[in-house]
């Protein structure tokens, strides 16, 4: 059975407006579709709950290692969200805190959910550890955005890159990559040389439900990294 780890981006997830309930259904519509041949790992994050506790914390805090704490607790409760819409497809009971509980968890489970591990790594270095931890080769990132572009996607003139090796995944990572809590940036820098040293194939695409159930079965809309 093919194991495929999915890092749900807090930014689906979690919004200004509440939860992304209309995305959730979706999710596990195809998930159902898919699970005859898949099993899924699915690591969520913060979002805009995890901005805002953690953004408006920093007046008072001034350790990022709390703060980071304060963040992976929001992603443990989006997680838990994810796992109450997609229960009955044969969730694995508790939400995985540990990465050795991974392969014990996904061989006895259809679905594993995951938050946050620990300070210093984001939820896409916890997706990456998981396909690790299951032997898996593939992981599917999904974001509000559609493709790694070559810039800014918010700067004028940016270009999506289609495909690109890990080297220049890395590189562009370290760019923006900075550890601080709640940073935004392409892609965890620690993640993508998790994926490089255990060849995982990365797919990033955007939240259209369509880019998920394509990256599922090979034929990914956006950004492959090999």
């Amino acid at each position: 059975m093919r194991v495929l780890c999915l890092s749900l981006g807090g930014s689906v997830v979690s919004r200004q407006e509440g939860l992304n309930i209309d995305y959730l259904v979706k999710l596990k519509s195809v998930v159902k579709r898919n699970l005859k041949r898949n099993k899924f790992i699915i690591c969520v994050g913060g979002g805009y709950t995890s901005k805002e506790y953690v953004h408006s914390s920093r007046a008072a805090v001034k350790n990022d290692y709390l703060l980071d704490w304060l963040g992976i607790s929001v992603t443990r409760a989006n997680a838990e969200a994810v796992k109450a819409v997609l229960y009955e497809l044969g969730v694995y009971p508790w939400i995985v805190t540990d990465i050795r509980e991974v392969k014990q968890a996904i061989d006895s489970s259809n679905v594993v959910i995951m938050g946050g591990l620990m300070p210093g790594i984001t939820t896409d270095a916890v997706a990456v550890l998981a396909a690790e931890a299951a032997g898996s080769r593939e992981m599917i990132n999904i974001s509000k955005v559609s493709f790694i572009y070559d810039k800014d996607p918010a700067i004028k003139g940016a270009k999506p890159i289609r495909r690109m090796d890990y080297n220049r995944l890395i590189e562009m990572a370290g760019i923006y990559d900075t550890r601080v809590a709640r940073s935004n940036f392409i892609f965890d820098s620690i993640a993508a040389r998790l994926a490089r040293r255990s060849r995982i194939r990365l797919m990033f695409i955007g939240e259209n439900i369509s880019n998920l159930e394509a990256a599922i079965k090979g034929r990914s809309k956006g950004t492959i990294v090999t």
